[in-house]
């Protein structure tokens, strides 16, 4: 939704009549994130069960399990 409401945000700027709100709009997102980490400390991360939100525990069974 947030990328909709972006690629309006940008078609308001560049004054579009409404005729050409009529046609579907492509929105693509494309992000890159980098996180530096030691292997030590992915080792003791996923040598712990469980983890601390339901969201944590998925991520690490994932990473298990791929």
């Amino acid at each position: 939704m947030d990328a909709a409401a972006l690629g309006l945000k940008r078609i308001r700027e560049q004054q579009f009549v409404m005729e050409d709100l009529a046609d579907p709009v492509t929105v693509e997102l494309v992000t890159s994130t980098q996180h530096k980490v030691s292997l030590k400390k992915v080792m003791e991360w996923m040598s712990h069960a469980g983890g601390a939100s339901p969201k944590e525990i998925a991520m690490k069974a994932r990473v298990r399990e791929g």
